[in-house]
């Protein structure tokens, strides 16, 4: 409305003649005309008013009156006014009795609710929580860890294929194997079977192997895991023999079965060539079975197989110092991998302000579960949670005194769980027994062997387990005197003595027959100190006087090494016997000359093959073929000479 005193506005004029226009135009009802036409006209007078005393009267004057008349017209209500309103708004006294007598009794006081009341209030407020935690466990309780890697065909070089649909197919990269499979390499081929976390199979050339067994931890009185029907193979198995059978290879000619352990196997047209470089292994010929431990070797299919020692030429040879540096990469790759593995399962960890509400979770969760055996694998479930709690402890730095707390938790409820009937004994022994088996592959030098140490320790505790406290410790000696190894090879010779000071209390029942440990444990760790011994030997011993007395101390395991002598006279003289009987099984020279040159291969890698040459030169006639033993002794006499 008050454009009308803008210049730049339309005159007063146009607009009382565009309104009354409007007015005119409209045309409404009688009553409604009369009404709107006095709101425009006075909205048209007010400004012509204010538009007349503005042009008419001076300034000084013009301007209170223009102020007065637009104070007027914005004004409040008079008071008069609200007191209407007030009073039209009110109720009559009837109205607000009958109201109040309908609102009274509504306002009259409630009892007290009983105890019982309040408290069932409070037991149905905690079975809702209970419920909740029960329904979406992941929000407090932790994952339970497991290894879920598969079965892995790596080639390396070379053509390497698979057996399929009775078709040869190339494998040209990474292949995770589903069912068994006949794996192939060409000459000059190579390649890795990854078989879970529990080891790793390496195909030399020309080599076919028959998979059979694609489980994780294979079952006792399961089929052969691998059939070698040629060529050559080595295995790196990781399997405690307290979880089970491990690895078994059969050939032709026998079987070989690995719990923990380095193998290398040559299955040839006539004989087959085992040699254990890591811990050890078990060979079956026929009903007959030989135990050999690291250092030691077999030939199936020559008579008698004896059990012999491996040369250093073998020891030295590409395919054996290469895998076992492989074998060392592979076994931290694994540590390392199960413990990321538990620690990404351990949930909220001891310390956190939420680790009061998981440990609240899991007891409500053992309190809701139904059934004695349901309970003790939650309670088994929520142990593995406490190794899962310190392995994450470890790997964040904090030490091992915090990471100590769960593990004696752990520790405590598995001996209480394992009290009940034979079932469940047996229900704890098979899990105490497959965490074992996810923490094999680490050694002393990672903080992460608390975890095995506990573990071990834990299960010749438990009734029933069949773990000895002995075997334990032979575990952990064979265990530390590998890292040793280890160690010094990579030069630190000075601390590997350093700490094999601290063994030497224990080496006590290593010598002692009548010690406790068992008898494949004691030769285990025999050859794990011959090993670390001429370990030390070969990177010679440091400078001063501490230095000499433990190499002293460690020269007296070189014994075993260096009295190579594994027949006896007797032994001796009965192996010549057989030997002259095949050949002198067959008529003609010629096949008999034949029958000595398979002779003189059986006993090439033997240690005795001096002495049983000699014994063989004089059992055969001087003017045959005894001719032909003299130059086979004189070959040993070179190969000696030159070192080999």
């Amino acid at each position: 409305m008050f454009s009308f005193f803008s210049p730049s506005g339309t005159p007063p004029e146009e607009v009382e003649t565009l309104l009354r226009d409007a007015v005119r135009t409209c045309q409404p009802a009688s009553d409604m005309q009369g009404r709107l036409r006095g709101k425009i006209l006075r909205q048209i007078d007010a400004p012509r008013a204010l538009l007349q005393a503005k042009q008419e009267l001076p300034a000084d004057i013009a301007q209170p009156r223009i102020r007065s008349l637009v104070l007027s017209r914005i004004a409040l209500p008079s008071a008069a006014l609200w007191d209407r309103l007030r009073t039209s708004l009110t109720p009559a006294v009837m109205i607000r009795d009958a109201m109040w007598q309908r609102l009274t009794p509504r306002l009259q006081p409630v009892a007290v609710p009983s105890f019982a009341y309040r408290f069932s209030r409070v037991a149905i407020a905690v079975l809702l929580i209970a419920i909740g935690v029960r329904v979406s466990p992941s929000l407090f309780l932790a994952p339970q860890s497991r290894a879920d890697s598969s079965v892995l065909l790596v080639p390396a070089q070379g053509e390497v294929s698979i057996l399929f649909g009775g078709l040869w197919q190339p494998v040209t990269g990474e292949v995770a194997l589903r069912q068994s499979a006949v794996i192939r390499t060409s000459p000059d081929a190579s390649a890795t079977l990854i078989m879970h976390d529990d080891g790793v199979l390496r195909f030399g050339s020309d080599t076919i192997v028959s998979l059979h067994d694609l489980s994780d931890r294979p079952r006792a009185g399961a089929a052969p895991t691998f059939s070698l029907q040629r060529g050559t193979l080595w295995m790196q198995v990781l399997v405690p023999e307290s979880v089970g059978p491990g690895w078994t290879v059969a050939t032709s000619r026998g079987t070989v079965s690995v719990n923990e352990g380095s193998v290398s196997m040559t299955a040839g047209d006539e004989v087959d060539d085992i040699a254990v470089w890591d811990r050890g292994a078990k060979v079956m010929e026929g009903s007959r079975m030989l135990a050999l431990v690291a250092g030691e070797g077999v030939r199936l299919g020559s008579v008698p197989s004896n059990v012999r020692k491996t040369t250093e030429r073998e020891g030295a040879s590409v395919w054996v110092a290469n895998n076992l540096d492989r074998d060392a990469v592979r076994r931290k790759e694994i540590a390392v991998l199960q413990q990321k593995r538990r620690a990404r399962s351990a949930g909220i960890l001891p310390g956190s302000s939420l680790y009061p509400v998981k440990r609240v979770a899991e007891a409500v969760d053992i309190l809701l579960t139904i059934g004695q055996e349901a309970k003790v694998q939650k309670l088994l479930d929520h142990a593995n949670t406490r190794l899962n709690e310190a392995a994450a402890l470890l790997a964040s730095g904090t030490g091992t005194d915090a990471a100590q707390k769960p593990l004696d938790e752990y520790r405590q409820t598995l001996l209480a769980v394992a009290t009940g009937s034979g079932e469940l004994t047996k229900l704890v022994n098979d899990r105490v027994a497959q965490e074992v088996a996810d923490s094999t592959a680490v050694l002393p030098d990672d903080q992460a062997y608390l975890l095995k140490k506990t573990v071990l320790e834990t299960s010749a505790e438990l009734p029933e387990s069949g773990v000895k406290p002995a075997d334990v410790q032979g575990t952990m000696l064979v265990d530390t005197l590998a890292m040793l190894t280890q160690q010094a090879e990579e030069g630190g010779v000075s601390d590997a003595l350093t700490t094999f000071q601290t063994l030497l209390p224990q080496l006590d029942m290593v010598d002692d027959a009548t010690s406790s440990l068992s008898p494949e444990m004691r030769k285990e760790a025999k050859a794990a100190l011959t090993a670390f011994a001429q370990t030390v030997e070969d990177k010679g011993l440091p400078t001063g006087t501490g230095a000499v007395v433990l190499g002293a101390d460690v020269s007296r395991y070189l014994l075993a090494r260096k009295q190579i002598v594994s027949l006896t006279d007797e032994q001796v003289e009965l192996l010549v016997q057989q030997m002259c009987s095949r050949i002198f099984l067959y008529k003609q020279p010629i096949s008999r000359y034949n029958q000595l040159l398979s002779e003189f291969r059986s006993i090439e890698r033997s240690p005795d093959r001096g002495r049983i040459l000699r014994r063989l030169f004089h059992a055969l006639p001087e003017n045959g073929l005894a001719r032909y033993v003299r130059t086979e002794f004189q070959k040993v006499r070179e190969e000696v000479a030159l070192g080999q």
